[in-house]
C-alpha cells in the first residue's frame, strides 16, 4: 500500500474495498437503478418551465411527478440519514432535493419504457415480493405501523413495488447481455489496486462486560466498577476467562465465553480497541471503561496486515464490476431516453 494516502484518499479505499468485500452474491438490476439514478444525474438537467402548477415538481413526456411525491422522498431519505447519525447542513437540502427529483424522473423514464417495450409485471411476482417486505417485520401490526409511519399506504407500496419490478425487467431484456465480467477482467482490477484488497491487522479477543449507563450516577458507576474489580480478582486467581464471562457477562457474547471473533480496526469503540490491539495473546487488560459500561478483555490471538488471495474474493470481486457496468450502462441508457423525451421541470 502506498505510503502517502490523502485521507480522503484512504477513506474512497475504506469504502471500495468493505463494498467489496462485504458484497452480496444475488445481482439485483432495480436496486442498482435506484442507487444510481441518486447520484449519477445532478449534472444533466431539463428546460425549466415558466408556468409551473400549484403541485407539479416535473414533467416527463406529460405524466406529472408531484410536489407532494418529491417532499415524501426527501423527507424519507432525510430521516434516514438522520437514523444513520449523518448531518445534513441546510445548505445541502437544495441539491439533496434536486438529485431525487433527477432520480423520480430516470425512474419514471425508465418505467415509460418499459410500458412502451410491452413489459407485464406477473402479479405472483408482485405478492411474493410484498410478502417478503411483510416477513421482515416481526408481525402484522409491527409492519403497519412501519408504513404508517413512511406515510404511506399498503396500495402505494404495491404500486411503487409493480413500477420497480417493470423497471427491473426492462434492463434485464436491455443491458444484461452487456453485464459479463471475464476472469482476467476481475484478475486485472485485482492486480492494479491492490490496496482495496489489504487485510488489516487483526485481534481475536474475548470480553467480560459489566453494564452501567453513560448518564448513570456515582453510586450506579461505583457499584459496576466493584463488580468487574471482583471478577478481576478471580482471574488473577487462575479462574477461566470464557467460564467468568460466562456467568458473569452482561454481552450477548457471553454464551460464546465472552469470543468476539477477530476484528480489526476500526471496528469497536476506540478505548475498546486501543486496549485490545495493545495486549499480547493470552494477556488480560485492566478495566477498560467504555459508553457499554466496563470490561475486561483477553487476547486470544493476533494476525499482521495481509492481502486477501484472488481467488477468496474473485466471486464478489466478479460481482461488484457488474454493478459498476451496470451503473454505467444505465446512465447510458436513460441519457438515450432523455434525447427523447420531454421533460420539464417546475421548481
Amino acid at each position: 500500500m502506498p505510503q502517502a494516502f490523502t485521507r480522503s484518499a484512504r477513506r474512497r479505499v475504506a469504502k471500495e474495498r468493505k463494498m467489496i468485500m462485504n458484497l452480496g452474491n444475488r445481482f439485483q438490476f432495480s436496486t442498482i437503478v435506484i442507487l444510481m439514478a441518486l447520484f449519477l444525474f445532478p449534472g444533466i438537467l431539463p428546460a425549466q418551465s415558466q408556468h409551473p402548477g400549484p403541485d407539479k415538481a416535473a414533467s416527463v413526456n406529460g405524466t406529472v411527478i408531484t410536489v407532494k411525491t418529491l417532499d415524501h422522498e426527501v423527507d424519507l431519505l432525510m430521516n434516514r440519514m438522520a437514523r444513520e447519525g449523518r448531518q445534513v447542513q441546510d445548505a445541502q437540502i437544495p441539491a439533496i432535493k434536486n438529485e431525487i427529483l433527477e432520480s423520480l424522473i430516470a425512474q419514471e423514464l425508465l418505467y415509460q419504457k418499459s410500458q412502451k417495450s410491452g413489459v407485464k409485471v406477473d402479479a405472483k411476482d408482485l405478492d411474493g415480493k410484498m410478502e417478503s417486505i411483510k416477513g421482515r417485520f416481526q408481525d402484522e401490526d409491527a409492519y403497519k405501523k412501519a408504513i404508517a409511519a413512511m406515510e404511506v399506504t399498503e396500495e402505494e407500496m404495491k404500486r411503487k413495488m409493480k413500477k420497480n419490478l417493470a423497471i427491473d425487467a426492462l434492463l434485464k431484456d436491455e443491458l444484461a447481455g452487456k453485464m459479463t465480467v471475464t476472469d482476467a477482467e476481475s484478475k486485472k482490477f485485482y492486480d492494479e489496486h491492490p490496496a482495496l484488497f489489504k487485510r488489516g491487522e487483526q485481534v481475536k479477543a474475548s470480553h467480560i462486560l459489566v453494564k452501567v449507563d453513560p448518564s448513570a450516577g456515582g453510586d450506579q458507576k461505583a457499584e459496576a466498577r466493584k463488580k468487574i474489580e471482583s471478577i478481576q480478582k478471580k482471574l488473577k486467581k487462575g479462574e477461566d476467562f470464557a467460564a467468568m464471562a460466562k456467568e458473569y457477562s452482561q454481552c450477548p457474547s457471553s454464551s460464546r465465553g465472552g469470543d468476539l471473533g477477530y476484528f480489526e480496526r476500526g471496528k469497536m469503540v476506540k478505548p475498546f480497541e486501543d486496549a485490545a490491539f495493545a495486549l499480547a495473546p493470552n494477556q488480560v487488560s485492566g478495566v477498560v471503561e467504555t459508553q457499554f459500561g466496563y470490561h475486561l478483555i483477553k487476547v486470544l490471538d493476533k494476525r499482521p496486515e495481509s492481502a486477501v488471495a484472488y481467488n477468496d474474493v474473485k466471486e464478489r470481486l466478479t460481482e461488484h464490476l457488474k454493478k459498476a457496468k451496470m451503473r454505467q450502462e444505465v446512465q447510458s441508457y436513460i441519457q438515450e431516453l432523455r434525447k427523447e423525451a420531454t421533460i420539464e421541470k417546475f421548481i
